[in-house]
């Protein structure tokens, strides 16, 4: 055991773990995009409130399911988020 793991840092893995078991819980919607602009993985409350599969909804770019009034701050919020080293993270409500 690595001196990280026994003193409690987390990895990788443990926070993947810990997020997909979050959104599996949530009553909220949760999703996963790519910088391609796609879902990667969406949660049961987001299926479940949006009406579509998986497949549906990863066959489409995410904006599709953004609200019309919503979509101009949610582009505006896209350029920031680039592909780097470590991880970026855009929030919003879908």
């Amino acid at each position: 055991m690595s001196n990280a793991v026994a003193n409690g840092a987390r990895t990788g893995s443990d926070v993947a773990e810990k997020l997909r078991r979050a959104a599996k819980l949530s009553r909220e919607m949760i999703g996963t995009a790519g910088f391609d602009g796609y879902f990667k993985r969406v949660n049961g409350a987001a299926k479940e409130i949006l009406g579509y599969s998986s497949a549906e909804l990863q066959a489409e770019p995410f904006i599709h399911f953004v609200h019309v009034d919503d979509r101009p701050a949610t582009e505006e919020g896209r350029p920031a988020v680039r592909p780097r080293k470590g991880s970026s993270i855009l929030r919003h409500a879908m």
